[in-house]
């Protein structure tokens, strides 16, 4: 007997289930049946058997090392207590947000597991590429395709059961679940899915640190795969600004260029001008810059700086282009107070009326 005896989140139990409707309803007495059974040899309950077990399936996921992202990423680590408690994913079970994507992606294209990659190409100042980056194949899982379509099966009914995405055109197939780091803290909220269910084409894993429900995680990848898709509504556009996605912020591209191509800002460079071209389609800014000259430049005062660039016929540094692309991106821009001591530079939103842009000196003038 497992001292002291493991109990589910639903402590009457859900009755008899299979594979595909103990993923549905999230029943641990299932699972923790199947970490029991893992650890039994001969009737004989063997923990440290359950456990290599437990790895063994963990590593065909891609779950015992890194994602290969190329940014920092944490090792993995597998459970290495309790296996039938690890089963369902407590224990010592620790991974990364994208060691899950990479999970869940290899059980919606059928078993193949990638190393990851961040990157698509690296290029030369002429745009040829000179190195190409595409996810290798670090695994193929070889079980029945009827394993397959009981976990997807399973993990379709999850989201069907969510109102929330009743009103999503693209079918979706997840789990959500809650990881406990500290009892004196709430437990991170986590969802893992594909879609489309039919044919996957993006995998993804959401976790919200310490967000009490897996319900917020998985309402938020909703409104994810509502905007990729191009499903969202306007005033749900202007909600995803909230989730401060990289892929929603707006974008200034910066051009490193060598020292001769910065006095007609890049124009002469091929790879600028695709760089432009690329930029023009999401109405993104360009502005060219060399980063050799820039740090000369920063060690100069302003007089000696000014002449500096006046002989390499530029009229203002790299520095200078990206505060006014800032400015120019955001919005913004500077009035300016004057008196006996000093002038300073105020910074508001373009069209603010005169009392709120003199509420930024001082609240009593607005």
């Amino acid at each position: 007997a497992i001292t002291p005896s493991p109990r589910c989140w639903k402590v009457s139990g859900h009755g008899s289930e299979n594979v595909t409707t103990a993923i549905r309803d999230s029943c641990n007495y299932f699972f923790y049946d199947v970490g029991y059974k893992l650890a039994t040899r001969s009737d004989v309950y063997n923990e440290q058997e359950g456990l290599n077990t437990l790895y063994q399936y963990a590593d065909m996921y891609g779950l015992s090392e890194k994602s290969g992202v190329e940014i920092t990423e944490y090792n993995p680590e597998v459970s290495n207590t309790d296996p039938v408690r690890s089963a369902i994913g407590q224990g010592s079970n620790s991974y990364t947000t994208v060691q899950l994507a990479r999970y869940v992606a290899t059980i919606a294209n059928g078993g193949t597991c990638y190393n990851l990659t961040l990157l698509d190409k690296v290029t030369d100042s002429q745009g040829n590429a000179t190195k190409e980056f595409e996810p290798q194949v670090r695994n193929v899982i070889d079980i029945p395709q009827n394993y397959w379509n009981a976990m997807r099966t399973g993990m379709r009914q999850v989201v069907e059961n969510k109102k929330y995405f009743a009103d999503v055109a693209v079918h979706v197939a997840g789990k959500t679940g809650t990881a406990e780091q500290s009892k004196s803290r709430p437990s991170h909220a986590l969802f893992i899915c594909y879609a489309p269910y039919e044919t996957p084409e993006i995998a993804i894993a959401t976790r919200i640190p310490f967000g009490y429900s897996s319900d917020y995680a998985a309402q938020l990848t909703r409104d994810v795969i509502k905007y990729y898709y191009g499903l969202a509504e306007e005033d749900e556009l202007e909600l995803m600004k909230g989730y401060n996605l990289l892929t929603y912020k707006p974008v200034i591209y910066a051009a490193n260029v060598a020292e001769d191509d910065l006095a007609d800002d890049g124009a002469s460079n091929t790879m600028v001008q695709k760089v432009k071209e690329f930029a023009a389609k999401e109405g993104s800014e360009v502005f060219a810059l060399c980063a050799q000259i820039e740090q000369e430049i920063a060690e100069l005062d302003d007089d000696e700086k000014m002449e500096f660039l006046q002989e390499l016929g530029v009229k203002e540094s790299g520095l200078e282009k990206l505060i006014k692309a800032s400015y120019s991106l955001l919005g913004l821009m500077s009035f300016l107070t004057a008196g006996e001591d000093e002038t300073r530079a105020w910074t508001i939103k373009i069209g603010t009326k005169a009392p709120q842009a003199a509420g930024k000196i001082h609240t009593d003038f607005e």
